[in-house]
């Protein structure tokens, strides 16, 4: 297995409480809590449940235990003083009680309804916990980094296999185009995020094996995004990335190299993605009126800002999506697509992105989460300075921010398609910033 060591070039005239600390707490990954962070991933995917013929509800549950577990492990930690607490379990603690708040005042005050029809869809927003849990266990921004990667390429590696020999072992992930045939939506962030990283860490490779890992899985990842999952945000957001990274990450002969092999893979998908995806595309406003994908995220993002309108800003949080239940996620998941004259798609927030954080959350939730976004951004970006073994990182970050950039902007912290792979990315972030401050000499 390629494990990421990340390794400092800053000056030896660190201290060495300073170097030992980072060494033992950010550069290194480790098989286990690589594993451990993957199988995070897997499980709020619905793996293994749902390969089985199971409800992927057991796999969100299971992630929530996991994740309690080791935020109960942290606070304990906390309390003997063997971690410390900053401004980034903070916040990241604020936002999950004011998540847990404002569904608590609309499911008792604005809509009543009965304490289990909410209270346990609370596993929603777990993720956002996630900072906590992997800091109980050790781990360290390369396992996480290491999870991101191989997530997104095995994850992209069976999808193609899946699809090339039409086993129909991933029907579950099957979605609606809005291009006519149904089409597979699996492990999909992670494998824009291996991408970015395959990129940076094959210009890097340090042998013939590592070269070897970083071509094939960049192969597959991008195939998988750019043939069969068939997002155009996705790839809009991957594409501007990496222009990004060649412009403020990459530096000397690896960014010459990057620009003489561009434009030959550039040319290879470029024909193909200009026919399928971007030959109607006539500006953000014609984008929102004509397409189909897009039309449906107008009539959602109308639909659910309805319901927003009468909760006064505040949002209508969480809930049970069960039909055994009456209220805005069980009849928009399960109903009300049937409105709209609609059969193959769901009325579902995980298509509207960051308008989701408004209606659930209010004016409050949305800032915060942008605000959060932004310092992902910034401080994984900011890495690039520690040297040459943290440009992946630096990718991550641009990443992060491109997804920002699209006409349906990510949010990272309270949906089901992203929320996972959000509470890795502050994990790695708050890593990041630590990693800073103990230079500085100051408090962690």
């Amino acid at each position: 297995m390629i494990r990421f060591r990340l390794a400092s070039r800053s000056s030896s005239t660190r201290s060495t409480k300073s170097e030992g600390w980072a060494k033992s707490t950010v550069l290194k990954s480790s098989f286990g809590k690589t594993l451990l962070i993957a199988t995070l991933l897997c499980l709020w995917e619905g793996l293994p449940f749902t390969i089985l013929d199971l409800p992927k509800i057991y796999g969100l549950q299971v992630f929530a235990v996991v994740i309690f577990a080791g935020t109960g492990a942290f606070i304990f930690r906390a309390f003997r003083g063997d971690v410390d607490i900053g401004w980034w379990e903070r916040l990241a603690f604020l936002l999950f009680v004011y998540c847990v708040c404002i569904s608590f005042i609309y499911s008792n005050f604005i809509r009543p309804q009965p304490f289990v029809a909410w209270v346990f869809a609370v596993y929603s927003v777990t993720p956002i916990l996630m900072l906590f849990a992997l800091r109980a266990m050790n781990c360290t921004i390369g396992d996480a980094m290491s999870a991101l990667f191989w997530t997104g390429f095995i994850g992209s590696v069976a999808l193609t296999v899946n699809q090339t020999f039409d086993l129909r072992l991933l029907e579950f992930y099957e979605r609606g185009s809005a291009f006519g045939d149904d089409r597979v939506v699996f492990f999909k962030l992670e494998s824009c995020f291996c991408v970015v990283i395959s990129v940076v860490s094959l210009l890097h490779a340090r042998s013939g094996r590592q070269l070897l890992v970083y071509l094939v899985a960049f192969a597959f990842t991008t195939y998988s995004i750019f043939f069969l999952t068939e997002s155009r945000l996705a790839i809009l957001a991957v594409s501007l990335a990496l222009i990004l990274i060649w412009l403020f990450v990459l530096s000397g002969k690896r960014k010459v190299l990057l620009f003489l092999i561009s434009p030959w893979v550039a040319l290879s998908m470029g024909i193909f993605v200009l026919n399928k995806y971007l030959t109607e595309f006539k500006g953000f406003s014609a984008y929102l009126s004509e397409d189909t994908s897009a039309s449906w995220r107008r009539v959602t993002i109308e639909h659910f800002g309805r319901y927003f309108s009468e909760t006064g800003g505040l949002g209508f949080g969480f809930m049970s999506a069960s039909p055994n239940y009456t209220n805005i996620i069980s009849y928009s998941s399960n109903y009300a697509s049937a409105d709209y004259g609609v059969v193959n798609y769901v009325v579902s927030l995980d298509d509207i992105g960051i308008f989701s954080a408004l209606y659930q959350y209010g004016y409050v939730g949305i800032s915060l989460m942008v605000l959060m976004t932004f310092v992902i951004a910034a401080s994984l970006f900011r890495t690039k300075r520690e040297g040459k073994a943290y440009l992946p990182i630096a990718s991550v970050g641009i990443l992060v921010a491109t997804f920002m950039l699209s006409p349906i902007s990510m949010n990272y912290f309270t949906l089901f398609y992203t929320a996972h792979v959000g509470g890795v990315l502050w994990f790695m972030a708050a890593g990041a910033g630590r990693l800073r401050t103990q230079k500085k000499g100051g408090s962690r």
